[in-house]
């Protein structure tokens, strides 16, 4: 999952993103967080619009084991 950050005041790692997964929302979960960092102002650049560091990539059948 690609996850984009723009902001006029945060900072880099001060916004984080997570993803729950699970079958309810108090003992049956997993959740991953990520802490993200914020695309510069104006650029057109997608490798700034979408960095590596905000992605989340997990194997979902690994959770099943």
């Amino acid at each position: 999952m690609f996850l984009h950050a723009d902001s006029e005041d945060a900072i880099d790692g001060e916004i984080t993103a997570f993803l729950r997964l699970g079958t309810d929302f108090t003992d049956n979960y997993y959740e991953i967080e990520v802490p993200l960092t914020i695309t510069p102002k104006g650029t057109r650049d997608p490798s700034l619009i979408w960095p590596l560091e905000n992605e989340i990539d997990i194997a979902i059948q690994r959770l099943l084991v």
